[in-house]
């Protein structure tokens, strides 16, 4: 089950079990009925992170799918986009303004349009992307398991920037530098530049 969200009138939580993957809207007031849901949605796939909560939409990582779900009537429940990413999204997404932000288990990192799910850029880390993005004022902080030349990494993406071409890296604060988990931030000397 995932970690709930609210807006005030529902609590949404995704669930899977017994091999049923679902997102429940439930009220949060009782209103002396028995339905403890305002709606249902069921999924194909697992819910594989906990759920983002927009102004009018509830972001659903589904493995390798980011869903966006409707949350106004009449349509609350429904898909208003499904985007189908290189990994699996296995941290809670973070929205900034109107940019998704979902990082995945093949160390890609997307920038998603929330309105519609079209891919705004993407960052290939080049290793699996193993904790979930922090954000501190519009720059996404996150780590890396590493890869074969390098160990776990410490990355800082500036997610304000929405001018990259899908193909390039953009520039990180202070400096283009990947660093390792050991040296960063004091020492230049061991940190790798991955964009420039």
């Amino acid at each position: 089950m995932t970690t709930p969200v609210t807006d005030g009138d529902n609590v949404y939580v995704g669930m899977t079990a017994d091999g049923t993957a679902q997102v429940f809207a439930i009220p949060c007031t009782a209103d002396g009925s028995n339905d403890l849901t305002t709606w249902t949605t069921p999924l194909d796939t697992p819910v594989t992170a906990d759920l983002t909560l927009g102004n009018s939409a509830l972001f659903v990582p589904n493995g390798t799918l980011m869903l966006a779900l409707y949350l106004d009537e009449p349509n609350a429940g429904d898909t208003l986009w499904s985007q189908k990413l290189s990994g699996s999204v296995n941290s809670q997404p973070v929205l900034l303004g109107s940019t998704l932000y979902a990082g995945c288990d093949d160390g890609t990192l997307y920038a998603l349009d929330a309105a519609t799910g079209t891919v705004r850029w993407q960052v290939d880390t080049q290793a699996p992307i193993c904790t979930g993005l922090a954000n501190e004022d519009g720059v996404l902080y996150f780590a890396t398991a590493g890869d074969d030349a390098f160990g776990p990494a410490f990355w800082a993406v500036d997610a304000w920037a929405t001018a990259w071409p899908t193909s390039t890296a953009p520039r990180m604060p202070a400096g283009p530098t990947r660093c390792t988990r050991s040296t960063c931030p004091a020492s230049s000397t061991s940190s790798r530049s991955t964009a420039s």
